[in-house]
């Protein structure tokens, strides 16, 4: 890794572990199979045949959200050459925040009111964490973009010797 590669702060953060968020999934989920398996078990000439199709219901409307709420997570990493971010697993590649773009920041809670994750707020796109508090990147020619952290103080600080 060289100099200008090396991470000055490097932060991941799970904004999706909402008790809220989980008690949805769980009555949606179990609402939706139950609906859906009644009609295919009905539907079915034997019980095996229901049995399979329940299985991937089961699969499909509360296992696959569950796990993918479980492993999404915000990254950060601040480096010598820029802000990278996604939002894993949604976004697969990293954005970046180039020094030269930022015309301005600000530590800033977010204009999103509802919940975490990635949001459409009052001044742009909003990455929303755990924590109220974020830095809100004005930047050249492109509307803000707003990222959360658990560590604010460490992020400013590094994006402060950008």
């Amino acid at each position: 890794m060289s100099q200008t590669d090396a991470a000055v702060l490097h932060e991941e953060t799970q904004p999706m572990r909402q008790p809220w968020l989980w008690g949805f999934l769980v009555i949606s989920g179990f609402v939706t199979t139950v609906t859906v398996g009644a009609v295919v078990a009905a539907d079915s000439d034997s019980l095996r045949e229901a049995a399979v199709w329940i299985a991937g219901l089961v699969l499909l409307t509360v296992v696959v959200p569950f796990a993918g709420l479980w492993i999404t997570r915000l990254e950060l990493t601040v480096r010598t050459d820029g802000v990278y971010y996604r939002f894993f697993p949604l976004e697969l590649s990293e954005r970046r925040i180039r020094p030269s773009d930022i015309e301005r920041f600000e530590v800033a809670e977010p204009t999103a009111t509802m919940g975490r994750g990635v949001r459409s707020g009052d001044e742009g796109i909003e990455y929303v964490v755990a924590g109220s508090d974020g830095i809100r990147f004005y930047r050249h020619g492109d509307d803000p973009v707003y990222v959360g952290s658990q560590e604010i103080e460490a992020f400013r600080r590094a994006v402060e010797r950008l």
